[in-house]
């Protein structure tokens, strides 16, 4: 693949310039407006929950779903125990084996837990990142690799995820890992991190339909991916219940509890509301699912395999019920799954749709640049999040340019277990 000279400076610059961004500008806004609003979410950030419940549980073998743990974390939040409608509560909302992962943290203070846990998720998304980069450009150069990494770290969801601890980063790595793996024929530790990925169901819902569903369409070949997931899922799932018999229900009335005061949408729901964000998800899903059906055996070397791959992860990021930028690098797949078609892809599109693809892709680290500078001369304010205002409407473009990619290609490489 043939890059310009500045490509890697530039992409370098970006990165650079997006960070200084991040705590120049965007830090000391979000703590300014946790003061002004007695709001610490922003502050605390998304591992609060989890880590103090995994401490409540290992300390005190407190229920890390129950009423007291839950108001003290709402305290930590609010300064207070009265449950204000429409606020979120803050509650331990992740199935109780995602502590065992957070149990070497609970001897540290919380502000070196964020500390760590930021190095730790940048550290997930490059190497997830890596993954995905072996499994869909294998003949990517060193170069090309640091400029992929720079923009990635550097983009709104690396950001958030880095600023917020939130354990989407770890859920992403786990997908990568999952999909490189599967890909070369490391069924059982595939299946392995697949179940790992399951701390975010919502997040490895798609991902993991459409890999089982290969499998068993190709049982002779992959079971043993199966059985790897079935296997390390079983174990969490009995070893959380006979350390805390019940969770299950208790998870469950915590997602219920979420969906009143989170009221997720999806990026279509935001756009045009809950109702029509459900029923286009829906719709999104049947389509998937058809496409699915019809690609089901073909090979996990192929180009195929990895086009449908991409397009499950970006129908995951466009209509997951819950919008965060984190969520966003969900999209990953597909965009490499563009660049390793870009010559095709240009041939379909006109150059007028392809000049606003590459705007909106940009355009954070353009808006980084030009609010960065005139943070040094006056006050940014309310639009610090202005670099950050077309970061929805990505993730529809790649799903729309993947899709119409995928129905343009032609015949599928059936699974070929001598290959």
């Amino acid at each position: 693949m043939h890059m310009s000279r500045l490509a890697l400076p530039a992409s370098l610059i970006a990165c650079s310039v997006m960070w200084i961004y991040f705590f120049q500008v965007m830090e000391p806004t979000i703590k300014a407006e946790a003061v002004q609003s007695h709001d610490q979410g922003k502050v605390l950030g998304d591992l609060f929950p989890s880590w103090y419940a995994s401490r409540a549980f290992f300390l005190q073998r407190d229920n890390p779903y129950g009423q007291k743990v839950s108001g003290e974390i709402y305290r930590s939040y609010y300064g207070t125990g009265l449950v204000t409608k429409g606020r979120n509560e803050q509650r331990f909302a992740y199935p109780f084996y995602t502590i065992f992962l957070l149990y070497p943290l609970i001897a540290f203070q919380f502000e070196q837990v964020q500390i760590v846990s930021g190095v730790v998720l940048l550290i997930a998304i490059a190497s997830g990142t890596f993954l995905w980069a072996k499994l869909f450009l294998p003949d990517l150069s060193p170069r090309t690799l640091l400029i992929l990494e720079a923009l990635v770290l550097s983009s709104h969801p690396a950001l958030q995820i880095a600023d917020r601890q939130q354990l989407s980063g770890l859920v992403i790595c786990c997908l990568a890992l999952s999909g490189f793996l599967f890909a070369r024929g490391n069924l059982v530790t595939a299946g392995f991190a697949l179940a790992l990925s399951s701390i975010k169901p919502q997040m490895a819902l798609l991902p993991t339909a459409w890999m089982i569903g290969v499998s068993v369409s190709n049982w002779k070949q992959l079971k043993n991916f199966v059985y790897g997931f079935a296997a390390l899922l079983a174990a969490l799932l009995g070893i959380s219940h006979v350390l805390l018999p019940g969770w299950e229900g208790d998870f469950l009335r915590g997602m219920q509890a979420y969906d009143r005061y989170a009221v997720p949408l999806s990026i279509i729901g935001l756009f045009a509301g809950r109702k029509v964000g459900f029923i286009t998800g829906i719709i999104a899903c049947f389509i998937l699912a058809v496409l699915c059906w019809r690609w089901r055996k073909a090979a996990r070397i192929s180009s195929e395999f990895r086009t449908m791959l991409a397009l499950v992860f970006a129908t995951s990021a466009v209509f997951m019920p819950v919008s965060t930028p984190y969520n966003q690098l969900l999209i990953l797949p597909a965009v490499l799954e563009l660049i390793r078609h870009w010559d095709d892809l240009r041939k379909s599109i006109s150059s007028r749709v392809l000049l606003i693809c590459l705007a909106v892709t940009f355009w954070p680290w353009v808006g980084a640049s030009i609010f960065l500078i005139y943070s040094f001369v006056g006050s940014v304010g309310v639009w610090w999040t202005a670099p950050f205002y077309l970061s929805l409407m990505f993730p529809l473009i790649v799903c729309y340019l993947v899709a119409k990619l995928r129905l343009s290609s032609g015949s599928v490489v059936l699974y070929n277990p001598a290959r």
